[in-house]
């Protein structure tokens, strides 16, 4: 392994985290979320206006859902494959991964804190995590 960047960050409330899907529209690679609650409607004047940029640059999304979250609209978006997680997996924490970050993010109720890891290496290895879980995971 070799000794690359690392960094990490914490960002507060809803401000944090458009700051996060900020950076995803920056970084423009695919974005895996484990756990996904869809709570992104929260930021209801915000995140229509990020998903058209999402998927005007191209942005694919892969989700493992919260089992909570099935039939919602916000699963059905465009460039996105979802599959949701067993109920007994229900989690109010969620996992971001895209180019070299991990994002975890803590729902508190409508308050999200966001913990931001920036290391290729981290992130390579949460995407190999990910890809166990999709292939177990029910469509």
């Amino acid at each position: 392994m070799s000794m690359t960047n690392a960094e990490a960050h914490v960002f507060y409330g809803k401000e944090g985290f458009k700051t996060i899907k900020k950076d995803v529209l920056k970084q423009k690679e695919t974005l895996y979320l484990i756990g996904a609650v869809g709570k992104e409607d929260k930021l209801e004047y915000f995140f229509p206006g990020f998903d058209k940029l999402r998927v005007k640059s191209r942005i694919k999304w892969k989700i493992l859902y919260d089992y909570e979250v099935k039939g919602k609209a916000i699963t059905t978006l465009p460039l996105m494959e979802t599959k949701f997680l067993p109920k007994e997996y229900s989690s109010p924490a969620v996992i971001n991964i895209y180019a070299d970050r991990v994002v975890n993010v803590l729902w508190n109720g409508d308050n999200p804190i966001c913990f931001m890891i920036i290391n290729k290496d981290i992130a390579d290895s949460y995407r190999k995590w990910f890809d166990f879980m999709w292939k177990t995971a029910k469509g």
